[in-house]
């Protein structure tokens, strides 16, 4: 038995830095979280990291918690410093312009695909530490060993920190959508040959 891993890639093309910044309203720097607000993607503890530091917070979803969230996040953060929006993915690349990092806190969520969106924009990650995640972001982000607000507010401040260069872009064009298309093809047509 032979396992082959096909990475989840991403559209380098579309998702790309120097598009034009979608206007969030919130003083920077700004911490975009995306994705459904569902317990899994765990945006309550979003929302307590951010309050921890002098960041503002998106939250681009929506979701079951959404309502709960909105009004966790109006308490912990205020009208000035939060924002929670839904687009359409063609506003996405100028969402992602507008912040200073993505957050990605959901510790069950193997590869999220909003943190290859964020790094092809050119912007770091703060996520949950795993060896997918390792992988995944590499050097383009911080990955937080314990999944609490501490720890994340930590991380957070820390991103924002550094000096990222073009490594978040560099980082999401190694995991190219083109890429796994191509490795997925490759799989097929040995599999074709091989059949009896």
């Amino acid at each position: 038995l032979r396992v082959e891993v096909v990475r989840q890639g991403v559209d380098c093309d579309f998702f790309r830095p120097g598009v034009e910044r979608f206007e969030v309203e919130l003083q920077p720097p700004v911490v975009l979280v995306v994705g459904a607000l569902s317990p899994e993607k765990a945006p309550d503890l979003a929302i307590d990291a951010v309050a921890k530091t002098r960041a503002s917070l998106v939250l681009a979803g929506e979701g079951p918690l959404a309502t709960a969230m909105d009004a966790l996040a109006r308490e912990r953060l205020g009208p000035d410093r939060f924002r929670r929006l839904s687009l359409e993915r063609e506003a996405m690349p100028g969402l992602y312009a507008a912040a200073d990092l993505l957050l990605a806190p959901s510790p069950r969520e193997a590869g999220p695909l909003a943190a290859l969106e964020a790094m092809a924009c050119n912007k770091p990650v703060v996520a949950t530490a795993d060896s997918a995640r390792h992988e995944l972001v590499g050097d383009s982000g911080v990955l937080v060993e314990e999944p609490d607000s501490e720890s994340f507010s930590a991380a957070i401040e820390r991103a924002l920190s550094l000096q990222w260069g073009d490594r978040p872009r560099h980082q999401a064009l190694s995991h190219s959508v083109d890429d796994s298309a191509q490795k997925l093809g490759d799989l097929l047509c040995e599999l074709g040959r091989k059949r009896p």
